[in-house]
């Protein structure tokens, strides 16, 4: 009977206790406590996120008898935006200090202790959740974006950012893939399956720019945190795109982050920069970006007196970009990116040995483009969706080497309409519209050459022809694609049709292009697809002082076959392999005559070039949990005929190029990651003497067998190292890339003294280490 008395005592004790802490204390009788959920280090709120709170002391309130109140941990979930609140009953408020606790997949578990007194009202917390690896890629390969065309490769950020020899760069990261040539000594050019560069065409944000890399093809012209993604398109594209015969790189802009501000900056031994990126309004964002580099310095410390390399022209750039965007609407959204790159490349050393003498110590090269893209995109109803931009710029390109100059400054205005359209669940369709047009004051004085091989008289002896004009060139073309994929159906065709004018040829250019796939379960896809392409030539080929003003388009045929299979079949980890057989045929291309239109007007250029390229590509991707890379092998051969000279070997025919990248995450940050790169050396024309021109005081080279001799395998192995160190409300980055960490002599080109007695082989960089640091918040 005690027992039970004492429980009745209790609870009456009890009961009247809370009855008059509540009736007569009703405000205080909870509290909340409330605050954000964030990614450490980035800031990015944690949605829907559950987090707990334990108590680490005996709870405030007991009973009369000492008998403690059992007290369970308080939960509570994020909101969408990170935000979570408690409302605790006073009664249950810890004394003292209790736990914050977390655990997520893909974070570190957080434990954090935190402190509530017993008198102490409500105040926001800022608790911060680290991930597991900030390190890790996030994507495959190929990009989740949309990709019209089977064989187009993407790369996004989670790639390109850390893929090593690549700097951080999209387009030389894109480099690593199949059918990319490896570019010549200081390129700025990127060459597809074995076609000339000049045959490659670069959009920024599917508006045309006239270079993607700069000089040295050390950097693209857009800062690689400002690109979303780079796409590269090979044989057998769809219609959307003209004017090239060979393919296309096409960098996209990101979206500005709209959240908070964001930015970083950076610099390391070949430049510096920085950029900001944030919200301006609810529906409006901002993105600025600077860069600068002083790699012609760097080059000079690297290169020095070191006999064993001659490089002897080195390049600076710098690059700006600036975007805006607005949600206008639901259904509308405007954006407009502005960017502009200048490039310049000046000789390395004041007086390189063994030049023609016209052209010792002056030397010179600059390009500069400026474009602003507005764009406006426009959702007219669950099925039809449009996309409307333009791209108005300059563009200023200047070459100097002794007596011989090119000036060119142009006005380009671009623009793109499409309209995509679902007519039925089977059937999507995409009309579209691109243009541009071009007014080009030219200026230059350029020899005429009617050789071959890649061997011309010297400066001082070629037949000169000095040229001043304006050109107005107009190159529009209308495009329709097709997605049919029926349903329950394992085949997919994609029929399309394009239209090309060209003004400056007075030509309309019917473009048929059709692809297939056929999915045959298993994780087995086969692909072909095959089209007509062309592309006009360049004005100055056309001009009729110096060239054939009655030339008309170089013309190709592409086909393309192969196949896929993913062996993870929907797993985290595992392997995914392509391989496709591509064939180019090329005709109707520009080429060097001797021929003469009258007795006394030469044409210079014909017509009559023809072509073969044609080869296998191979790209094998594995992902796992640690560790992930590809490996890519090509296998073609690219030849070249005119009216007057055999079919022979092109300068670009590399016929193996074989490029394996890895990566490992090493714990704590830190990550690892290699390339190894090996391609058969090109093709060049041996010069076996020189004949004294005494009228000009200079000598004639006297050229061997058209490109009957090859230059030395390129080899170069990359490494590169990332660390990274998280902190509450930014990061510290820093990475180690070194390129040709073997120190390899790679040959690049050969180059004959004045008067071709001697020659010496151009090699390339030396071992070249790049250091950088970055702070991003």
């Amino acid at each position: 009977m005690a027992f039970y008395a004492k429980w009745v005592i209790f609870w009456l004790f009890f009961g009247l206790e809370v009855s008059w802490a509540t009736e007569s204390n009703p405000v205080l009788s909870t509290i909340t406590i409330e605050g954000l959920l964030r990614e450490r280090g980035t800031k990015k709120p944690l949605g829907m996120t559950n987090l707990y709170c334990f108590p680490t002391t005996i709870p405030l309130t007991t009973t009369p008898l000492n008998i403690p109140i059992k007290t369970t941990p308080l939960k509570t979930v994020t909101d969408r935006k990170g935000h979570f609140s408690i409302e605790i009953p006073r009664s249950e408020i810890p004394q003292g200090t209790f736990k914050w606790v977390a655990s997520v997949s893909g974070y570190n578990r957080l434990e954090l202790e935190d402190e509530q007194k017993s008198d102490q009202g409500n105040y926001p917390r800022e608790l911060y959740l680290e991930k597991s690896s900030y390190l890790a890629y996030e994507t495959t390969v190929y990009g989740q974006n949309e990709k019209r065309d089977d064989k187009t490769h993407s790369l996004d950020q989670s790639q390109f950012l850390t893929v090593p020899g690549a700097n951080g760069d999209p387009v030389k990261a894109v480099q690593n893939l199949p059918g990319v040539n490896r570019a010549g000594p200081l390129s700025a050019q990127v060459i597809i399956e074995g076609s000339s560069p000049n045959d490659t065409r670069y959009n920024i944000d599917n508006q045309n720019v006239p270079i993607i890399f700069h000089f040295g093809g050390f950097s693209s012209v857009v800062i690689p945190e400002a690109v979303d993604h780079v796409d590269y398109l090979s044989a057998g594209f769809g219609p959307e795109f003209g004017q090239s015969t060979a393919g296309m790189v096409n960098l996209i802009v990101k979206d500005p982050q709209a959240d908070r501000l964001h930015g970083f900056a950076y610099v390391d031994l070949i430049n510096t920069g920085g950029m900001m990126e944030g919200p301006i309004t609810d529906t409006s964002s901002f993105l600025v970006g600077l860069r600068q580099s002083y790699i012609g310095f760097a080059l000079g410390a690297a290169v020095g007196n070191n006999p064993d390399f001659s490089l002897t022209a080195a390049p600076d750039f710098r690059d700006s970009i600036v975007e805006y965007r607005n949600q206008l609407t639901p259904i509308d959204t405007f954006k407009v990116v502005a960017t502009g790159s200048q490039d310049t490349l000046a000789f390395l050393l004041p007086e390189p040995s063994n030049q023609d003498p016209s052209v010792r110590g002056n030397f010179s090269q600059e390009t500069d483009f400026i474009r602003v893209i507005p764009e406006l995109t426009h959702k007219y109803n669950s099925d039809v969706f449009g996309r409307f931009s333009l791209g108005l710029g300059k563009d200023w390109t200047y070459f100097n080497v002794g007596s011989i100059y090119t000036n060119t400054n142009a006005t380009s205005v671009t623009g793109r309409a499409e309209i995509e359209d679902q007519l039925t669940s089977a059937w999507k369709n995409y009309w579209g519209i691109d243009t541009q047009l071009r007014s080009t004051n030219l200026s230059f004085q350029l020899p005429v050459s009617t050789s071959q091989g890649g061997v011309s008289n010297s400066l001082g002896s070629t037949n000169v022809r000095t040229v001043s004009n304006v050109y107005f060139t107009n190159a529009t073309g209308l495009y329709w694609r097709n997605v049919i994929h029926p349903l329950d159906s394992q085949w997919t065709l994609t029929p399309g049709f394009r239209l090309s004018y060209y003004n400056f040829t007075n030509e309309v250019m019917p473009e048929p292009r059709v692809g297939a796939k056929y999915v045959l379960g298993s994780g087995w896809t086969l692909r072909g697809a095959t089209g007509l392409y062309d592309e006009a030539p360049p004005v100055q080929d056309l001009d009729p002082t110096y060239g054939n003003p009655n030339l008309k388009s170089q013309r190709a045929i592409h086909g393309t076959i192969g196949f896929e299979k993913d062996f993870k079949q929907g797993a985290a980890t595992g392997w995914i392999v392509t391989d496709d057989l591509f064939y180019k045929y090329l005709y109707s291309y520009v080429a060097n005559t001797s021929a003469y239109s009258t007795p006394s007007q030469p044409l210079y250029y014909d017509n009559s070039g023809y072509g073969h390229i044609f080869g296998v590509e191979l790209l094998a991707k594995y992902k796992g949990s640690k560790m992930e890379g590809w490996l890519a092998y090509t296998l073609s051969r690219s030849t070249l005929g005119t009216g007057q000279f055999a079919e022979t070997l092109t300068s670009y025919d590399q016929t193996h190029l074989l490029t394996a990248v890895g990566s490992i995450e090493l714990g704590q940050n830190w990550k690892f990651s290699s390339r190894v790169r090996y391609t058969t050396g090109d093709p060049y024309t041996p010069i076996i003497g020189g004949i004294l021109d005494i009228d000009n005081d200079s000598y004639d080279p006297i050229p061997g067998g058209i490109y009957s001799a090859r230059l030395g395998a390129f080899f170069q192995l990359d490494i590169r190292l990332d660390k990274k160190w998280i902190y509450d409300k930014w990061i510290l980055s820093a990475y180690l890339d070194i390129e040709n960490v073997t120190n390899q002599k790679n040959p690049l080109e050969v180059t004959y003294s004045y008067n071709y007695q001697q020659s010496a082989v151009i090699s390339g960089l030396p071992i070249l280490p790049t250091l950088g640091v970055k702070a991003e918040f």
